[in-house]
């Protein structure tokens, strides 16, 4: 029988190996598993989150979660659990072990007064059964520089531009932080990060990370003073064809105002002997697509990265702010019986007030159709087309008006 269980400290080590193998990538070296790598990795993956499945005294599925604040329409944030780290060997598939793990974690995050449940998903037909919807989704991006003109950065009012400069990690670690803490709460569907995701995930930089690439570079924008965004990059190359054809590869690019950010995409189309430039997380009101003089040459697949799953729906709609106001009584239907109940919900001058009521429902929501709808950037009203929501068609378009935002939820944070 397979056994579902906690870990201890010391199954780190082998906790970490049935990840990397339930993905396929090849092994952590020594150094991942001395002391010091596993109390860098619980700095950023609480031990007490760690489940695994195991069969003879071999973990044949892992679960695990971290901790984010959430940025939600209107500068707010709330809590959620992100799922990470699951997997399954191909020999135990279908044996209900996603389904414990799952289950468990779900039920642990609403114990501890999570707001939500987040995760990005390796495979988008998994996580829909559990009350997921893909809530922000994005472009990757595939920018040939070499035939598609990307237009230099304009001045601000004054006329001055950024200034960009490549600076190394430890400048970086003491540059970056700070800015991104000031600026993250305003674009819907940004994570927290705590000093350790930070140095963990996104300045250690260990070889077997780079897949081929370059050790992560950072180029810096700057004006009055003040960093005004950045990009996190490697570089690929590659002259297989008998010219210099590699690839820019981004990993992380936030920019705080548009001068900085055509700036930084003018900086990434005009390295030398890397004109493919490549971005899986790009937003999808990201205005390069208006600004390149050749759009038809841009290569776009539509992708998901956040899902979410709401766990306390009233302190999830009050936390967040609206654009319009108004007033509907929504239900919605968690087959795990989490988040399910009927809830009034009404906004006056941006703000919600979210109270549990009996009686019939104007709207009701699959769990699947709250999640996706909750950031502003899936329109209810396809929901209900897809046949994840039902209700009158007024009222059906009277809280997709509530719940959409100008600005489409973007979520670049692997986790």
């Amino acid at each position: 029988m397979i056994e579902l269980r906690g870990i201890e400290r010391d199954e780190v080590p082998a906790f970490r190996a049935a990840v990397t193998f339930g993905f396929g990538a090849d092994e952590l070296p020594e150094a991942e598993f001395t002391p010091e790598a596993v109390d860098a990795f619980l700095d950023v993956a609480a031990l007490a989150t760690m489940m695994v499945g195991v069969d003879r005294g071999r973990f044949v599925a892992t679960f695990a979660s971290r901790d984010f604040d959430l940025a939600v329409p209107g500068g707010a944030s709330v809590s959620m659990a992100g799922a990470t780290m699951v997997t399954v060997l191909p020999t135990h598939r279908r044996r209900g072990l996603l389904t414990g793990l799952m289950e468990r974690h779900l039920a642990q995050a609403a114990r501890r007064g999570q707001v939500l449940a987040g995760l990005r998903a390796s495979e988008e037909t998994i996580y829909g059964r559990f009350g997921y919807g893909s809530a922000a989704p994005c472009y990757a991006l595939q920018l040939p520089a070499d035939t598609v003109a990307v237009p230099p950065p304009v001045g601000d009012a004054g006329g001055a531009q950024p200034a960009l400069r490549l600076v190394g990690a430890d400048e970086a670690a003491t540059l970056l932080p700070p800015v991104y803490d000031r600026h993250w709460r305003c674009v819907p569907g940004l994570l927290s990060r705590t000093p350790a995701w930070w140095q963990e995930r996104l300045l250690r930089d260990p070889e077997h990370r780079r897949r081929g690439a370059t050790a992560r570079r950072h180029v810096v924008a700057e004006q009055g003073g003040a960093v005004t965004g950045w990009a996190s990059y490697r570089q690929l190359d590659n002259w297989s064809a008998g010219r210099a054809d590699g690839a820019v590869e981004v990993e992380d690019l936030h920019a705080f105002d548009d001068q900085a950010r055509r700036a930084l995409w003018h900086f990434l189309a005009h390295v030398d002997l890397y004109p493919n430039v490549r971005w899986g997380d790009c937003a999808l009101d990201d205005p390069i697509f208006l600004e390149v003089d050749r759009p038809r040459r841009l290569i776009t697949r539509l992708q998901d990265t956040l899902w979410l799953r709401l766990l306390d729906p009233a302190k999830a709609f009050e936390a967040r702010r609206y654009e319009r106001d108004g007033e509907v009584t929504l239900a919605v239907n968690d087959p795990l019986g989490i988040a399910d109940g009927t809830w009034h919900l009404q906004v006056e001058e941006g703000r919600g007030r979210c109270r549990p009521v009996a009686g019939p429902a104007e709207v009701t929501l699959d769990c699947r159709a709250a999640g996706a709808a909750y950031l502003g950037g899936v329109p209810l009203l396809t929901l209900a087309r897809a046949g994840w929501a039902e209700g009158a068609s007024d009222a059906v378009a009277r809280l997709d008006g509530m719940l959409r935002t100008a600005r489409a939820p973007w979520s670049p944070e692997h986790f």
